[in-house]
């Protein structure tokens, strides 16, 4: 009984605990990119990792925050400086400007690195407040794409099939009322809602109202169904699996129920809702094993052609934004609108590189002008761009950083197992997504993920650094 009154009494005086200056700092940030990234305006969310980073500058006020972030930007420059340097010489026509966008369109990943975990003082407190905020989203985004879903179910008669093409939340706001698009709004929807169940879960535990929380989660899993945009649901999946088999014996009943139940939920949905969508994953496969896609043949020049004209590119890469990462896309002057119908866009020179026109554009032209071909066929994602650009070498590197960073948090795992697990499902997630498209520069989909996953990062190494709690006497009496 004293054990349940003295945990009672610490939730009263956590939830009475004000932020910290930094966590303000963070927490509004987190309020300004939700806002941005759920917004319809998408070229105003492609700077909103840098206007984040700008707004914790302004307002952390913690000078371990400044000298971390200063000596990660100062590593940042070195390195980049010095490969463009090396990527000058090796590729004869490199685009200089594409090089410096890509800084622009990685910056989910360059906000990842300059950002220190160990300096944002993250508590319980910080993370029932963005659970808080996070499920307010969850719950406004979730039932405005359920009803979209069912506007398209009365024009369609189906959930199934492109149904999930109307489901965009308001990323996909439109004057017109519901529409249905074929731009990457679903797609945006999707991985944000992901990664809100995730972040949940995750803080589940400190949340109050769990009966509304439970509810977000419950609007949040129907809709990520109707978005129907399978990757997202198979990628997420995927890293659930993943992370428990490396969690192994630490998956108890009662720490897996509620992770438990979302899942059922979403296969069983998946299974009733979307069969049609499910057996396409097979042929989809199939057509990429039997090379063809546009994907399967740019993944055969990139591993093959190309090396045997331009050997360097496979160990080096041909640099930043110069083949097939939205950068290079975005400068070829082809990217918005389509490479069929392009509108222009200012203040860029536009161009294209030698490897691009040898080996890229037709094979963009035909995905672009197959209205079946979606983004599973289409000749680019970030795994392709990150070989494609930086090379072998450096995704080795990148690899490395990725396990070494699982492995780091998997040894944090006793200081809280939810946060540690989602963690490593969130980060495996973000990871599997670069297989599908170029993700890890769209900051509308996966910057708020991001942001969820640094807290989460920020709550272990805080946990293990603060002091124990003393219960005041009178409370175990």
């Amino acid at each position: 009984m004293s054990d349940a009154r003295s945990k009672c009494s610490f939730s009263s005086e956590m939830y009475r605990r004000a932020l910290t200056r930094q966590e303000k700092a963070y927490l509004y940030a987190f309020w300004a990119t939700l806002f941005v990234t759920w917004s319809p305006f998408k070229l105003f969310a492609l700077l909103v990792p840098y206007l984040s980073l700008g707004l914790l500058i302004v307002t952390m006020g913690s000078k371990r925050f400044y000298i971390g972030m200063l000596l990660r930007m100062a590593v940042f420059v070195f390195v980049y400086v010095l490969l463009l340097g090396v990527w000058l010489i090796a590729t004869p026509d490199f685009n200089l400007i594409s090089a410096l966008l890509a800084i622009l369109t990685y910056g989910p990943l360059v906000f990842a690195w300059l950002v220190p975990s160990s300096a944002l003082h993250v508590s319980d407190v910080l993370l029932e407040k963005m659970g808080s905020i996070v499920r307010i989203f969850v719950l406004i985004e979730g039932t405005l794409g359920v009803l979209q879903a069912f506007y398209g179910y009365f024009h369609t008669g189906t959930f199934d099939l492109a149904n999930g093409d109307w489901v965009k939340g308001t990323i996909g706001f439109s004057l017109n009322g519901f529409v249905k698009g074929v731009d990457f709004s679903n797609a945006m929807f999707a991985v944000n809602v992901a990664f809100s169940l995730l972040f949940l879960v995750a803080a589940w535990q400190v949340m109050r109202h769990r009966l509304l929380t439970w509810i977000a989660a419950l609007v949040g899993a129907i809709a990520l169904i109707f978005a129907s945009v399978m990757h997202v649901i198979v990628f997420l999946g995927l890293a659930l699996v993943i992370s428990a088999v490396l969690y192994g014996g630490l998956l108890k009943l009662q720490r897996v129920f509620r992770l438990g139940v979302l899942i059922a939920i979403l296969t069983t949905g998946v299974f009733y809702f979307l069969p049609t969508n499910l057996t396409l994953i097979n042929s989809y496969l199939d057509q990429f094993m039997r090379g063809e896609s546009p994907r399967a043949v740019m993944v055969r020049r990139l591993l093959h052609d190309i090396p045997s004209d331009n050997p360097w590119v496979l160990y080096l890469g041909a640099g930043p934004g110069q083949l097939t990462s939205r950068a290079a896309l975005i400068v070829t002057g082809m990217y918005f609108g389509s490479p069929l119908n392009p509108k222009p866009i200012p203040f860029i020179p536009t161009g294209t590189t030698d490897l691009q026109r040898k080996y890229f554009l037709d094979l963009w032209i035909e995905s672009a002008s197959n209205p079946y071909y979606g983004s599973t066929q289409k000749p680019y994602s970030s795994w392709i761009s990150m070989i494609a650009e930086c090379g072998v070498i450096i995704s080795v590197i990148a690899t490395y950083i990725l396990v070494f960073r699982m492995y780091t948090i998997y040894k944090l795992r006793d200081e809280n197992w939810h946060v540690a697990f989602i963690y490593s499902s969130g980060l495996l997630f973000f990871f599997l997504l670069g297989a599908q498209e170029n993700y890890w520069e769209v900051a509308q989909a996966v910057f708020p993920g991001i942001m969820m996953l640094k807290v989460l990062s920020g709550r272990l190494v805080g946990a293990k650094s603060e002091r124990k709690v003393v219960v005041p006497t009178h409370v175990l009496e």
